[in-house]
């Protein structure tokens, strides 16, 4: 299931990873709010029953994506060097976000090596949303520097979805 910014859609699948099949799929208009959403999710329901495993994946215009870069530092002091540097260059309260830091790689900054680094946030409400509807969220936290999630879990890859 995909729920974007002016659309739900879902595919249903038979069989297992790699070897699957299409039995159904929908495609529905969304004007983003609860409402909606509910009314959409129960037609989805309805046609497809309640017995299945679901992934859902949320799509936001609030997502921020933002790269920087910090000096080269043990991992056990990144995290705090990361929300600061964080914080710093962005307009919400971390305390507010679900977020997740990226460590790209080493690069040169004014003759200095530094990691650079790539910052993807969004405001809790998407997983506020996902409380409301009973469905569990999952933050991909590759490098356990995921912060203030509220989300029901904290896998390392999209395949340990499935």
């Amino acid at each position: 299931m995909d729920i974007g910014t002016v659309s739900v859609k879902y595919v249903r699948c038979k069989g297992s990873a790699g070897n699957s099949i299409i039995i159904s799929q929908g495609d529905y208009p969304y004007k983003g709010d609860f409402e909606d959403l509910k009314l959409i999710l129960e037609d989805v329901r309805m046609k497809e029953g309640t017995d299945l495993e679901v992934a859902v994946g949320v799509s936001s215009p609030d997502i921020i994506k933002k790269t920087f870069t910090i000096p080269i530092l043990p991992k056990k002091e990144q995290r705090d060097a990361l929300n600061w540097t964080s914080a710093k260059v962005l307009s919400m309260s971390l305390d507010d976000m679900v977020y997740e830091h990226m460590m790209l790689g080493r690069m040169e900054e004014k003759g200095v090596m530094k990691d650079e680094v790539l910052f993807v946030g969004d405001g809790e409400t998407d997983m506020m949303a996902a409380e409301a509807f009973g469905i569990d969220g999952a933050l991909i936290d590759r490098n356990d520097l995921g912060e203030g999630c509220r989300c029901t879990y904290r896998i390392k890859s999209l395949r340990e979805l499935f």
